[in-house]
């Protein structure tokens, strides 16, 4: 019995590249979480020293989520007016710099959250 249900298209490098810049800016939000809250993130007793970028990307980092979304909508605005071209190429190749900036932003907050200072006399 055959179904009268179109194949789907395959998935445009577009909405691939908007699913992995918005998957790592979640998953980076949420380890960075984990790694702060380890080292007593929220409590007032704390004497270890955030560093300014952690405390950035965790305050912000549900900011960053439009940053995909407005990739997305202009890449695919300059796709349908001109499938191809150089200006297509060139959001493809700045979603993939997106993604990498991303990683790269929560890997360096997750692997250096801070310091704690010395103290003489405890």
């Amino acid at each position: 019995m055959r179904s009268n249900v179109p194949p789907m298209p395959p998935a445009r490098p577009i909405v691939i590249l908007a699913v992995l810049q918005i998957t790592t800016i979640v998953l980076g939000f949420v380890a960075l979480g984990f790694v702060l809250k380890s080292f007593g993130w929220g409590r007032p007793d704390v004497t270890f020293r955030f560093s300014e970028w952690a405390v950035f990307l965790r305050r912000y980092s549900p900011m960053f989520l439009l940053v995909p979304g407005l990739w997305t909508v202009l890449s695919l605005w300059v796709e349908s007016r001109d499938s191809g071209s150089p200006l297509s190429t060139g959001f493809l190749i700045a979603g993939g710099a997106l993604a990498v900036l991303f990683l790269f932003a929560y890997l360096t907050a997750i692997l250096s959250p801070g310091y704690q200072p010395l103290t003489i006399g405890r």
